[in-house]
Parts: C-alpha cells; sequence; structure tokens
C-alpha cells in the first residue's frame, strides 16, 4: 500500500482515522506534508518524514534534537492540533503525583503521545516511557496500586540534549537533530511566524534584525515582541521596546528573598 492509498484508508469515512486536518489525497506528499505542518517555516524535508510516519500503519517513534526555538515544539504542536486520539506530556512542566503512568492509564486509546521536553522526564516517568517504546507496555506497582496494560501508541518528543537519554532509548527513536537558523533563515523565520500579527514585514524584518545584533536568535522573543508592536510605531520606537527588553533580561534565577 503506498502513501496516497494509506491516507485515503485512514481518512475515509468508515475510518475517521488519525489526520483531521483537511489534506487532499490528490496532493503530492510534498503538498500534504506542507499543509499538515504549515505553522512551521521550511525545514520541508523533516516536515516530510514526519507526515510518513504519521500515516505508517507500523509502529514508528520520533526524537527531534535541538537548540530553544528552532521550531521542535512548534512540530508537535502541529501534530496535536492536526491529529485525532493525541495526549501531550509537557516533562518541563514538572508534573505532580503520578506522572506520565497516570496520563496513559486514563488515555489507553490514545495513538499518539507528544512529550515535550524529553530530557526533563523524572526518573519513574523516563521508564515508563522507555517501556512504552519496548512493546507498548505500561507497567508500574504505585503505592495504592498496580498498573499493567499495553498501548499502540507512536511516541514523537523533544528535547534540548540527548546526554540524559540512554542509549536503549535512543535506538528505539527516529532522532533528527534541527540546525541552528542562520541570519537569513532568522529573519525569513520571523518574518513568517509575526505574519498572523499583522506586523508589517518591514517591523519583522527589524526585530529580527535588532536580536541578531544582540547574539539573541530566539523566535519565542520575537514573537513576544510582535504581541507589543503598535500599528504606527515608528522604528525607533520598536527598536527601543526591543533594547529595553534585553536590557533587564536575564536567563540567570533571580531571588531576592
Amino acid at each position: 500500500m503506498n502513501i496516497k492509498e494509506r491516507i485515503q484508508n485512514l481518512m475515509s469515512p468508515e475510518n475517521k482515522g488519525l489526520i483531521k486536518v483537511k489534506v487532499e489525497n490528490t496532493q503530492s506528499l510534498f503538498d500534504q506534508a506542507a499543509t499538515f505542518f504549515q505553522k512551521v517555516y521550511g525545514l520541508q524535508d523533516i516536515k516530510e518524514n514526519l507526515y510518513l510516519m504519521l500515516t505508517s500503519e507500523e509502529q514508528v517513534n520520533c526524537l527531534l534534537v535541538g537548540a530553544p526555538a528552532t521550531a521542535k515544539t512548534l512540530f508537535m504542536q502541529c501534530i496535536k492540533e492536526n491529529c485525532r486520539d493525541v495526549i501531550f506530556f509537557d516533562a518541563a512542566a514538572g508534573s505532580t503525583g503520578a506522572g506520565l503512568i497516570n496520563l496513559l492509564k486514563n488515555n489507553r486509546s490514545a495513538k499518539i503521545l507528544v512529550i515535550d521536553e524529553l530530557d526533563k522526564l523524572k526518573k519513574n516517568d523516563m521508564n515508563v516511557a522507555l517501556g512504552l517504546l519496548n512493546d507498548g507496555s505500561v507497567d508500574k506497582d504505585l503505592k495504592d496500586e498496580s498498573i499493567h496494560f499495553k498501548m499502540n501508541v507512536k511516541v514523537f518528543a523533544t528535547c534540548n540534549s540527548t546526554k540524559k537519554l540512554s542509549k536503549p532509548f535512543l535506538s528505539r527513536m527516529q532522532v533528527y537533530n534541527l540546525p541552528e537558523y542562520s541570519d537569513d533563515e532568522f529573519i525569513d523565520v520571523v518574518a513568517y511566524c509575526l505574519e498572523d500579527k499583522k506586523i508589517e514585514l518591514t517591523d519583522a524584518w527589524l526585530i529580527a534584525k535588532v536580536l541578531i545584533s544582540h547574539n539573541m536568535k530566539n523566535v519565542r522573543q520575537a514573537i513576544t515582541i510582535g504581541k507589543m508592536i503598535k500599528k504606527g510605531m515608528t522604528q525607533e520606537e520598536i527598536v527601543k521596546v526591543i533594547e529595553t527588553l534585553i536590557k533587564y533580561s536575564t536567563n540567570q534565577v533571580v531571588d531576592y528573598n
């Protein structure tokens, strides 16, 4: 069964399937992947491979690795929004209680598990995830109960570093390293992301170039700045907004107690 036939099967009336975003079956793989991941700028070859994984009848797991603001989470958001039966787990949020095991127990029919910032999973959750990658088994003995069941779920995850991930873990996933943006690519990405914010193209370019000049190629920062820009602001006013943010911003832990 080729890719078009698989997608037609997934989207047939009898089988609502995994893909819920409207994708024309007559389109090429290039166009289908571009439609599915239209919120992500560029990286068309990775879009196509991810789309093939999603539409495959086989078990395929994927890990996107890269520096912050390289579209990893945006890829995962597209999967969350455009597929059915998806559960999303943010490992960086420091989930309390039973964590991942509780989420899986309450969503046993899920077809896709998205884990954002996989490298920040707690040890117990990491063991649960490894069992899931092995054969779909979810096994955990908690204080009040023993949990044992199987799931038929694909795992899509992101992380900034693979240092904390074991070789058995990595061997069970396709790992894609997303490159950092060049200056020209960063300018294009910022313009693409700010288009929905009704930011003038010249202003989007300005925001990107000022961030580059301060060695801050961070798309998330550019988007937050775009949310502050008012129609009619001069370029001098826009630069002042950005430089004030940069002047007082810090990545350090702040504690005035």
